[in-house]
């Protein structure tokens, strides 16, 4: 009988793990699509990962001030990669992934750099909420960071 229940837990926590696996690399798959459209200037397939309501912030340093929250439309986020002439080229690379997720919400946290026309111009941190809605994570928040110094090429 304790063989019987030792498999039985050993059965549900391998599918218990394998169903976080899947959801985890889910997760990740619906961030590397918004980046692949952003390198790919592609805003139909950014589209496809995004929640309608998204909202898209920065932090941006502020010398005077301190450390500012800049709200961008993201339409107008659209436009300005459309906007970017065809012989100008650019790529966010990411370099790592930080993954946490609960049933319906998740959150991702990347580090990038940026380069334009072989050039790093910038790097930081994307902060990226998740929805898991009608069976698809959509990403309903951004928010990032820029610094122009200490960046990794």
């Amino acid at each position: 009988m304790a063989r019987v229940i030792l498999f039985l837990l050993l059965l549900i926590t391998g599918n218990i793990i394998a169903q976080q696996n899947t959801e985890h690399e889910e997760v990740k798959k619906t961030v590397e699509t918004f980046f692949k459209g952003l390198n790919q200037k592609d805003t139909i397939l950014i589209n496809s990962v995004v929640h309608k309501d998204i909202v898209l912030q920065g932090i941006r340093p502020s010398i005077p001030e301190g450390n500012m929250i800049k709200t961008d439309v993201f339409s107008n986020f659209l436009k300005a990669i459309v906007s970017i002439p065809k012989d100008k080229n650019f790529e966010e690379k990411i370099h790592s992934y930080k993954i946490d997720f609960n049933d319906t919400m998740a959150h991702v946290w990347t580090e990038y750099t940026f380069w334009f026309d072989g050039n790093v111009t910038h790097c930081g941190v994307n902060s990226f909420q998740l929805i898991k809605e009608n069976m698809q994570w959509k990403i309903f928040y951004i928010i990032d960071t820029r610094r122009t110094a200490d960046c990794e090429e």
